[in-house]
């Protein structure tokens, strides 16, 4: 089948611009499909509502996402949570993952600490050391508990 100059110039014209399309989606969606990555897993017992997809910081940068959250199935009381980061981030054996927010109701996210300087590099595939963080509930019983006291005092004062 012959086409004709018309028909080739409107496909070719089509192909650009599908293709530009293309680039444009993954440029302004921010996608790293072209960034090395490493992938890492922590544990906690409470995974405060992380979803595959929220952010991994390194001193407050964004170097990585998580990737998977699930029951633990050595301990079924703790959270495993699978992670990338950028391959350059410099994760220590002795740092520490946690998970914080940003801002005051903000979403929640996992936070690496630097290490130490004299700490190796940690490897790929290699498990986390991790921080829970403190629940409301466990500071409402604190308060309790020291207003138990505070009362106790103004009585026996």
């Amino acid at each position: 089948m012959k086409y004709s100059k018309n028909e080739i110039k409107a496909g070719i014209l089509v192909v650009i611009a599908f293709s530009l399309l293309l680039f444009f989606i993954i440029v302004l969606t921010g996608s790293k499909i072209w960034e090395k990555t490493v992938r890492h897993t922590t544990e906690f017992r409470m995974s405060a509502g992380l979803e595959p997809g929220d952010l991994v910081r390194y001193g407050g940068l964004r170097v990585g996402k998580v990737t998977q959250v699930r029951i633990s199935e050595q301990d079924p009381k703790m959270i495993d949570i699978t992670f990338t980061v950028n391959q350059a981030t410099p994760i220590k054996t002795d740092s520490i993952a946690y998970i914080s927010y940003i801002g005051l109701l903000g979403k929640y996210y996992i936070e690496l600490s630097a290490g130490s300087e004299d700490a190796q590099l940690l490897s790929p595939g290699s498990k986390m050391k991790s921080r829970d963080i403190v629940q409301f509930s466990d500071m409402m019983d604190r308060v309790d508990s020291i207003s138990g006291i505070v009362e106790h005092m103004f009585k026996v004062i």
